[in-house]
């Protein structure tokens, strides 16, 4: 803990050293995170599953642990952005990249994700939303102002495996492959499906402390939002693959305890 302090202590001091300074064209926004919320919108998704997953994050930004976890950081804030996709050529950034660092702009996030329609009801092309998410942190920005963030991270969801536009696999090496110091990472939430499950640690889940969660449904991936939120935003809070105990609900939990299974069979 008292390392914890102290890191976030020099952080902050370093920021704003970096304010007293003279400003530049090259100024940039300091976060602790960069986050691409993923949300599969394919056909295989109906309008009541659509309404849970859209849900789920509406509520976890609203939840006050998640909301204290984002201030807790060494800087305090974090850079998020909202995107549905189906197909290979079909993704939206639905909502763009927001500054949170308070329970008002954590609340506002969840409004605006709340607020917005489904616009895609396609195919499954996991590969071209790993992209897309990639070029987003690429050249995210806020106002004009570029972001700077410690950690980068795409999470992607899905109830189905790639059926449209490049290899997920390929896409994820790409975008682990421009990492600074190991900073990249993709986690996965693979609904309903063992089979699809499997194929989320295999094809999307990469990068340093990175996991897949399984939801059993609909309902269940509603309820694991706020635990993985958590786990993003503090890589302290992460768990190592095998050992995070079952949610409830029906979570059955982090995406390699499939595979300590069958090494122990």
């Amino acid at each position: 803990m008292f390392q914890k302090t102290l890191f976030k202590t020099l952080a902050m001091a370093a920021v704003a050293l970096g304010l007293a300074a003279p400003q530049s064209s090259e100024a940039a926004i300091a976060v602790d995170l960069a986050l691409v919320l993923a949300v599969d919108v394919s056909g295989s998704v109906d309008a009541t599953e659509f309404a849970l997953q859209r849900d789920g994050y509406v509520q976890a930004f609203q939840n006050a642990a998640v909301q204290q976890k984002i201030q807790d950081g060494a800087l305090g804030q974090i850079a998020v952005t909202y995107v549905y996709w189906s197909g290979a050529t079909e993704q939206q950034q639905t909502v763009p990249w927001t500054l949170i660092n308070d329970a008002a702009s954590a609340n506002t996030f969840a409004g605006a994700i709340a607020a917005a329609t489904r616009p895609f009801s396609g195919l499954t092309g996991v590969g071209a939303a790993i992209n897309f998410s990639a070029n987003l942190i690429n050249t995210a920005s806020i106002g004009g102002e570029a972001i700077n963030a410690t950690r980068e991270i795409i999470d992607v969801s899905g109830d189905g495996t790639n059926n449209s536009g490049p290899a997920a696999a390929g896409a994820r090496d790409a975008f682990l492959a421009g990492a600074t110091d190991g900073n990249r990472a993709i986690n996965g939430i693979a609904i309903e499906s063992q089979s699809v499950f499997n194929w989320y640690v295999a094809n999307v889940q990469g990068g340093p402390n990175s996991f897949t969660l399984f939801a059993s449904d609909f309902v269940t991936f509603a309820s694991a939002i706020n635990d993985k939120l958590l786990r993003e935003i503090d890589p302290e809070e992460v768990v190592e693959p095998g050992t995070l105990s079952v949610l409830g609900l029906g979570l059955v939990g982090l995406g390699l305890m499939a595979r300590r299974r069958r090494l122990a069979a």
